[in-house]
């Protein structure tokens, strides 16, 4: 066997060369064997000859078979593994070679009339110890198998194919298939068809097998989906029957006629504190026009806010009101935030508009609670540490504080130095904080802690060591979002913004309404828990 590859162009030239009548002839003048041809021509190069090119040189192999007197068909008997398989009750015998001797035991060919164009297809099949499987494909039937096979036309498997072809069992197909190199990698075109249509028209071909697959793949999805859906819902109607004979046969010997109805005594209006936790306000703040969230917010907008944060309370009478400030009531000061390398998108006017800004709003706070809220004390609360206000809000609200004890002495105050305050309503302890300080907390306090055991014993030791308490309310700003979750010996609660969405938290979180929560706790320490909407 030669042991270098010819050339196509070579091997039709010696196809032409009429003085080779035999394979002895072929040796002598070219050195090529047998065995060399044959792989040549049915295993090793078969895809690169073009396919009529290729009917053309298997007929001429042929021809010197039949002039040298032996089959035209190879193989190499020591390389055959016989294994039984048993199938659908009956065993047969299955021959599986090696690569190039098992194409010798399939041959798939074409076969072309005078017109030269492809009528039919046959194949052989040699089985070990059996007559061979000998028969032919018509054109319909080589397109259909190149279709239902192929990746880029139906997709489908061996199995799903042999429903089109009840001639075959599934082994048999198998080698038909690999008789004519048809694998899941082929285009879902075969020869004749090729040849009978341009390379445009195939390629539109494609394009359309690819929408009809993609078309037919979502509908299979929208189907799945709707009987998932109709499938669950049986179940929740079913679950739904369940529990309404359940509940009828619990509730068939209750005389529901009977019950005592319960007068309840009026809660005295007396014994009730309010606590107010206005957060994040956030004053100087410049939302752009254009910002993808945009909400007005100046001094005229922040004086509404804060009408709405008093307007439910007006019907109501407290023992004591108490407005616990949770830090970021301005924005920044110097246009950044209390670390710095931060620029914040701030109003024009600068420093001195927001320091107004924040005095005439925190004190139209306290006329409207003193000109309209019934009650008896009041206190104010303001943490020391927030990581946008900083030192400059520490600043404004000692000066505020100052105004404020002129103003209404009746109102206690505390301005606390620290990140974390502590004060009592009744017999509860009330721990606020804004979330986050001026410079050392690399990371904020958690929206909850439910599921953050490390966040739980960072509370705990607060209350143990720094205040000496074991049981608190915990109460904190900063991520502009309320929500309640408990600890270990600890009511932990995040609270709403006054602000709403800025332009960063707008872009990257989404859209944030403004939000004011507040507790009232009566003197049992029961503790009533609300919220309301801002804007």
């Amino acid at each position: 066997m030669a042991k270098k590859l010819i050339s196509q162009e070579a091997l039709a030239n010696i196809c032409n060369d009429s003085s080779i009548k035999t394979f002895e002839d072929l040796e002598s003048n070219y050195g090529l064997t047998q065995k060399y041809i044959y792989n040549r021509l049915y295993i090793s190069c078969k895809d690169v000859i073009p396919q009529s090119e290729l009917d053309r040189l298997r007929c001429w192999y042929k021809e010197l078979a039949k002039n040298s007197g032996v089959s035209p068909y190879v193989y190499n008997e020591s390389k055959k593994k016989k294994k039984n398989i048993e199938e659908e009750g009956e065993v047969i015998i299955s021959v599986e070679d090696e690569e190039d001797e098992f194409e010798g035991r399939v041959v798939g060919e074409s076969v072309r009339g005078l017109d030269g164009k492809i009528k039919e297809y046959r194949y052989k099949i040699l089985v070990h110890g059996k007559d061979p499987i000998e028969g032919s494909l018509t054109l319909n039937q080589m397109q259909t198998l190149y279709f239902q096979y192929s990746n880029e036309g139906a997709k489908l498997s061996a199995r799903k194919v042999l429903e089109s072809f009840p001639q075959f069992n599934i082994n048999e197909l198998k080698k038909v298939l690999r008789a004519f190199k048809i694998t899941k990698d082929c285009k879902p075109f075969a020869p004749h068809f090729v040849e009978s249509h341009t390379e445009e028209e195939l390629k539109e071909l494609l394009l359309q097998y690819s929408v009809d697959r993609v078309a037919k793949s979502a509908v299979k999805d929208e189907i799945k989906y709707k009987n998932s859906i109709i499938t669950d819902q049986a179940k929740e109607i079913e679950k739904l029957k369940q529990e309404r004979s359940n509940i009828e046969e619990w509730t068939k010997d209750i005389d529901f006629k009977g019950f005592e109805i319960k007068r309840m005594s009026p809660i005295p209006n007396s014994g009730k504190t309010l606590i107010l936790y206005p957060s994040d306000w956030h004053i100087g703040c410049y939302l752009k026009p254009t910002s993808t969230f945009y909400h007005p917010y100046d001094l005229p907008e922040i004086k509404r806010r804060i009408d709405k944060m008093i307007s439910p309370f007006l019907n109501m009478h407290f023992e004591e009101i108490i407005v616990a400030n949770l830090g970021d009531t301005i924005d920044g000061f110097g246009g950044q935030t209390s670390r710095g390398g931060h620029i914040l998108p701030q109003i024009q006017e600068g420093d001195k508009e927001i320091y107004k800004w924040f005095m005439e709003a925190m004190t139209y706070l306290f006329d409207l609670i003193h000109t309209n809220l019934k009650f008896e004390k009041i206190r104010y609360y303001a943490v020391g540490e927030s990581n946008h206000g900083g030192t400059g809000e520490w600043i404004c609200q000692k000066s505020f504080e100052n105004l404020l004890n002129n103003r209404y002495p009746n109102v206690q105050t505390c301005i606390s130095d620290e990140v974390y305050s502590l004060f009592k309503v009744y017999n509860e302890n009330f721990i606020i904080t804004h979330g986050k300080d001026d410079l050392n907390m690399f990371k904020n306090l958690p929206l909850t802690v439910n599921n953050d055991p490390k966040a739980q014993l960072n509370i705990l030791n607060i209350m143990l060591d720094k205040f000496g308490i074991s049981k608190a309310n915990f109460i904190k700003g900063d991520l502009h979002q309320s929500a309640t979750t408990f600890g270990f010996k600890f009511r932990y609660r995040s609270v709403g913004c006054m602000l709403g969405s800025s332009e960063w938290t707008g872009a990257n979180f989404g859209d944030n309404d403004a939000y004011l929560d507040y507790d009232i706790v009566n003197t049992k320490g029961e503790i009533l828990e609300g919220r309301i909407k801002l804007n």
